[in-house]
């Protein structure tokens, strides 16, 4: 009679265990030296790498003391700079302004930026800001500016100034456009002037008195009513006399006088 020999259970498991050291022991190099590998590159990269902050400010579109917005002022400039819609909002218009080269010019002056970016023309600086800046238009008319730099102190500068050389900016085109309005109003009150003075000159010609006009003004136009009328019936009896008389006739000449 033949008897089936097995290795017990707890046999089979030691030999598992005994295979998985083994294989454990033979990649042991491997197991402990990758890790270390890998962070020593993650280490050496970090290392290299420039490190990042972004200055994030929100404001809201500028508003003149008044209350009213400098919507038509910035819609101006935004026609000038070429921006196709003339008209949307306030807040896409300051962008738009944000965006300016004169704003960013001001900008690279004031920060000396041609220094900081190592650029030969204005324009190399004037890329580089905006190519670290971004600007968002939020819901509820907000807008948000962030600005991307190695040093977070100068980040946050370059994001506040950004926001005063709007303030300026918007200023100045506000008190030049007061400016010509009010040339404007001064050249219309030369010629108002003017017009009262041959006003009152034709007056005196004509015989009536100017202190009747400030007394009895009504009784004044009445008197002015009754001469234009007296002259419209004198030129219809000069054309209707021209058809029969001579230029130089008697009757002619009483007529004219």
């Amino acid at each position: 009679m033949r008897e089936n020999l097995s290795e017990p259970p707890s046999m089979e498991h030691e030999a598992n265990f005994l295979d998985l050291l083994i294989v454990f022991g033979e990649n042991l190099r491997l197991l402990i030296l990758l890790p270390i590998m890998a962070g020593l590159i993650s280490l050496g990269l970090t290392y290299f790498m420039e490190p990042v902050f972004t200055a994030e400010t929100v404001f809201l579109p500028p508003v003149d003391e008044g209350g009213s917005s400098v919507t038509g002022d910035l819609a101006g400039l935004a026609a000038l700079a070429g921006v196709r819609d003339a008209n949307t909002n306030n807040a896409e218009q300051v962008v738009s302004l944000l965006k300016s080269t004169t704003l960013l010019d001001r900008m690279v002056d004031l920060h000396d930026l041609k220094i900081y970016f190592k650029s030969e023309l204005n324009k190399q600086a004037r890329d580089n800001l905006s190519s670290r800046t971004k600007i968002k238009v939020e819901n509820d008319g907000l807008i948000t500016l962030k600005y991307t730099g190695p040093d977070p102190l100068f980040a946050a500068e370059i994001a506040n100034s950004y926001v005063s050389q709007l303030k300026i900016l918007t200023s100045e085109f506000a008190f030049s456009e007061a400016q010509r309005r009010r040339k404007f109003l001064e050249l219309k009150y030369e010629e108002t002037k003017i017009e009262v003075s041959n006003a009152l000159a034709k007056l005196k010609n004509s015989g009536l008195d100017i202190e009747l006009f400030r007394v009895y003004p009504e009784l004044a136009m009445g008197s002015i009513a009754n001469l234009r009328e007296k002259i419209a019936e004198k030129e219809i009896e000069i054309k209707s006399s021209e058809t029969y008389l001579a230029a130089n006739s008697i009757g002619m000449k009483t007529s004219r006088s």
